[in-house]
């Protein structure tokens, strides 16, 4: 069987560009969770959240409930941009507990990102963290009622932290 010079052509082309096209395809498909994240703190109506995995924890969680969605999606829609420091909405000179979770606003696959609650249970807000060329934060308000399934996740990790945050010198449990 006989090839042609531009059967032969395109075949080498294919070949040639193959790993570039496959780099290109892993990044944009890597890429595509960040920037529905993004956009959904930028308050984008069309992006919402599907699903939340609480990762890292002595009790994980999954949140996939429709009340406790459609809250997180308005939540995080209101996000106020923190800058490249978070403020401390509770005047205290230490950070809180922090919630690693996954994210899914799309079927791409979820955004990985962590939920930074202030020590003061009465600030009604939580601090999230999504990556600009750095680390970035944005102020996400939590009107209350918060739902019970989302409320017991918070508690749990303010629990945990309680315990095993390190006591100052001196102090004993």
């Amino acid at each position: 069987m006989r090839v042609g010079r531009w059967t032969r052509r395109l075949l080498l082309a294919a070949l040639a560009c193959s790993p570039c096209l496959w780099c290109w395809g892993c990044w944009t498909v890597g890429s595509i969770p960040h920037d529905r994240f993004l956009r959904l703190l930028r308050g984008d109506q069309e992006v919402r959240v599907t699903r939340v995995e609480g990762m890292h924890l002595a009790t994980p969680f999954v949140i996939d409930d429709p009340e406790s969605l459609d809250y997180l999606t308005a939540a995080l829609r209101a996000a106020e941009p923190d800058g490249y420091v978070p403020k401390r909405r509770d005047e205290s000179d230490r950070t809180g507990p922090t919630l690693g979770v996954r994210v899914w606003a799309g079927r791409f696959g979820p955004y990985e990102t962590s939920f930074d609650l202030p020590n003061d249970e009465r600030v009604s807000g939580m601090t999230v963290f999504c990556e600009l060329d750095d680390h970035y934060y944005f102020w996400v308000p939590l009107p209350q009622p918060v739902p019970p399934p989302l409320a017991r996740a918070f508690a749990a990790k303010r629990e945990w932290d309680r315990a095993n945050r390190p006591l100052p010198p001196g102090h004993t449990r």
